[in-house]
């Protein structure tokens, strides 16, 4: 079988996206689908980034805000350099201080091209454009598909579980009041629930511990 990586061209459609990609395979999420966000500022729960820094990034006035179906998955994709800074070991609290994991219930119904199906290569869309460091690519894509689809489900890039999904949903560039939060994460609790979601997370010292120190 023939190595794809001889020919680096061939990938993600190094000369942009389709023109058409109105036919590409949807994934639809019905109004009060489950949506977790994690975020470490303060431009509010649910914010369409148009900066440029996002890896699907639509620029002004249009904007993306990134989510997913799970605490761990979005809180990778919020501090994967730090995560990789452990090298194996738990993740210390401190880590996540100031971060907060929101939980949304989806206020209608959504379009999303979904690039996790097998369908989706034959438009040149690859794993790659959630790895790739040249977000240019990637942000043509998602201005490409953004004609015909509220936002774009995708394989995260930082979290190898097979069945993670992140989320990128379009909008108005900008905080959306629309998007209330139904549930807001942080601190003990927050380490808490990604243990329990298998993200390896010291857990507060104990009494003993306190005593001693």
């Amino acid at each position: 079988m023939g190595s794809v990586t001889s020919n680096p061209a061939r990938f993600m459609g190094r000369n942009g996206p389709p023109g058409d990609l109105s036919q590409l395979p949807p994934r639809v999420l019905s109004a009060g689908t489950t949506l977790f966000r994690a975020t470490d500022h303060n431009a509010g729960p649910w914010y369409y980034a148009s900066q440029g820094t996002g890896r699907f990034d639509l620029p002004a006035p249009k904007g993306t805000c990134y989510s997913a179906f799970d605490h761990v998955t979005c809180v990778l994709e919020q501090l994967f350099p730090e995560v990789l800074d452990a090298r194996g070991l738990p993740l210390e609290p401190a880590l996540l201080s100031g971060v907060h994991v929101y939980e949304f219930l989806t206020p209608a119904q959504l379009i999303l091209a979904d690039l996790q199906t097998t369908a989706a290569a034959t438009y040149g869309a690859s794993r790659e454009l959630s790895t790739t460091s040249d977000y240019l690519v990637s942000q043509d894509w998602a201005a490409g598909l953004s004609v015909n689809f509220s936002g774009l489900a995708y394989a995260p890039r930082c979290n190898p579980q097979p069945t993670a999904v992140g989320v990128a949903v379009f909008g108005p560039a900008g905080a959306d009041a629309t998007w209330a939060p139904v549930a807001s994460t942080t601190g003990d609790d927050l380490g808490a629930l990604l243990r329990s979601g298998g993200l390896p997370v010291a857990g507060p010292p104990s009494l003993d511990e306190m005593v001693l120190a």
